[in-house]
C-alpha cells in the first residue's frame, strides 16, 4: 500500500534452519518474490484477498530477529502445514514445515526467525484440498507474540544539498531545530519520548529533487545505529504512471524493514511544503506509516497498491471512514502498484478534498487538511498501541 504523508490523494513449531518441505504444486517456493502478496504484522484491514493468496502463491512478510509472531488463519480444518521460505539474497531458501495448534477456530502457525538481522519470509499454506482450500479459509493476519511496548525513539534528520526556500546562511539550522522540537513535542503525546539530532549533508551542492517512483534512489548522509531517519530534499516530484493530485510533502515504506540498517527504511520531506511545524506533522504522520499505520480511509493509490477492495479503512474500530474518499477500486487498478522493490510505500500530499464529515483531525488521515490551522495530529488509543507496540519490535 502506499503511504506517504502527501496531503494526498494518497504453539508450537520454530524456524530451525533448513529442511524438508512438502513439494507438492502446493507447497513447491514462489517463482517470483516481487509478485508476492504482503501481509502486514497487525494489520487489522479486510484482507480479503490474503487468504487465497496463502495458498496459491503464497504470501511475503518481515520478521526481526529474537521476535516470535503467529500466522492465524481462520478454517474449519486443523490439518493444514505452512511451508516457510527465507527470501535472501535473490533466492528462496526453504525451511522446516510449521505444524499449527488450533485456537478458537484458527490455525495458529508460531513463527521465530532464526536470522540475526531483519528478513523477509515467504510462506504458502500446504494443503490437502487443492483449489478449494481457499473458499474454506477466513481471514489471515501475523501477530507479534508477547512484545512489550516502547517508549523511547531516536530520531536523526539529514539536509541534504542546498534549499531554494532556505537561502540565507544558518537558516538550515534553524528550519531543523524548529521541526525537531515540534515532532519531539507531538511524539510526546503518544507516549514516546524523542532523542532527535541532524546534520548538514553536502550543503554546498545543488538542490537535491527526488522522484518518487518504482526506482530507490539513494540518498547521502551516514547512518545512525539505532535510529530512525529523516531525510529533508528541496523537492519531491512523481514519475512514472503513479496518478498524484497535489504536492507531495513526504513518503515514507509501510511497515518499515527495521530501524537503521535497510536504506529504503526513512522518511523522506519535501523542504518546499511547508514551514517547520507542517514539516513536524508530515514526519509524525509518515513515522506512523513507517511502523505499520494505514490511513484510516484508503486512497485510490493504496487501493492500486493493495489491489484488495476490501481495505478501504484501516480495520480499527476507533478511527472513522470517510464515505466517499474512496474514489476508486481494485478491478480499476488490475496491476498493483509497488514502490522500490515491489515494496508499498505511503504518500502524504497537499489536500486536494478535505470534506468537512470526514476526522481531519487524525494525524493518519491521507490528506493535509491543516491550512495553516487545525493541526491534524490525534492518534486514537488504538493507534498509540499499535505504534508503540512495533516501535519495541524494532
Amino acid at each position: 500500500m502506499i503511504f506517504a504523508r502527501i496531503t494526498f490523494a494518497m504453539g508450537v513449531a520454530a524456524l530451525l534452519g533448513c529442511g524438508t518441505i512438502d513439494m507438492s504444486p502446493q507447497g513447491s517456493a514462489p517463482s517470483s518474490f516481487a509478485g508476492l502478496r504482503r501481509i502486514f504484522v497487525s494489520d487489522s484491514a479486510a484482507n480479503d484477498s490474503l487468504p487465497g493468496a496463502l495458498v496459491r502463491e503464497g504470501l511475503k512478510f518481515t520478521l526481526q530477529p529474537n521476535e516470535a509472531y503467529d500466522l492465524r488463519v481462520a478454517t474449519t480444518f486443523t490439518d493444514d502445514k505452512l511451508g516457510l521460505y527465507l527470501y535472501q539474497d535473490g533466492r528462496f531458501k526453504a525451511r522446516d514445515a510449521v505444524v499449527p495448534t488450533v485456537q478458537n477456530g484458527e490455525e495458529v502457525f508460531r513463527l521465530q526467525s532464526d536470522q540475526l538481522q531483519a528478513e523477509f519470509y515467504v510462506a504458502r499454506l500446504l494443503v490437502n484440498d487443492g483449489a478449494a482450500a481457499a473458499a474454506r479459509l477466513g481471514h489471515t493476519h501475523i501477530l507479534p507474540a508477547n512484545v512489550g511496548e516502547g517508549s523511547a525513539l531516536n530520531v536523526h534528520l539529514f539536509l541534504v544539498g542546498k534549499f531554494a526556500k532556505l537561502p540565507d546562511a544558518g537558516a538550515e539550522a534553524v528550519f531543523a531545530q524548529g521541526l525537531l522540537d515540534t515532532l519531539t513535542a507531538i511524539y510526546s503525546a503518544y507516549g514516546i519520548v524523542l532523542q532527535t539530532s541532524y546534520d548538514l549533508v553536502n550543503p554546498t551542492s545543488p538542490p537535491v529533487a527526488l522522484p518518487f517512483g518504482p526506482t530507490f534512489y539513494p540518498l547521502p548522509g551516514l547512518r545512525i545505529p539505532q535510529t530512525a531517519h529523516l531525510y529533508l530534499v528541496d523537492s519531491i516530484y512523481v514519475s512514472g504512471a503513479i496518478a498524484v493530485s497535489g504536492m507531495i510533502l513526504g513518503f515514507a515504506p509501510r511497515e518499515a524493514m527495521d530501524l537503521a540498517t535497510d536504506p529504503e527504511s526513512r522518511v523522506v520531506l519535501n523542504s518546499r511544503a511547508g514551514s517547520p511545524s507542517l514539516l513536524a506533522t508530515t514526519a509524525a504522520h509518515e513515522l506512523g506509516h513507517f511502523f505499520g499505520l494505514r490511513h484510516p480511509t484508503a486512497t485510490a493509490v493504496d487501493l492500486k497498491v493493495d489491489d484488495d477492495e476490501s481495505n478501504r479503512d484501516d480495520g480499527f474500530a476507533s478511527t472513522t471512514l470517510c464515505i466517499g474518499l474512496t474514489k476508486a477500486s481494485a478491478a480499476a487498478h488490475p496491476a498493483p502498484l509497488g514502490g522500490p522493490g515491489g515494496r508499498p510505500y505511503c504518500l502524504y500530499v497537499a489536500a486536494p478534498s478535505c470534506p468537512a464529515a470526514c476526522d481531519l483531525d487524525n494525524l493518519m488521515f491521507p490528506y493535509d487538511c491543516s491550512n495553516g490551522v487545525n493541526p491534524q495530529r490525534a492518534l486514537t488509543i488504538e493507534q498509540q498501541v499499535f505504534v508503540r507496540t512495533h516501535l519495541g519490535l524494532l
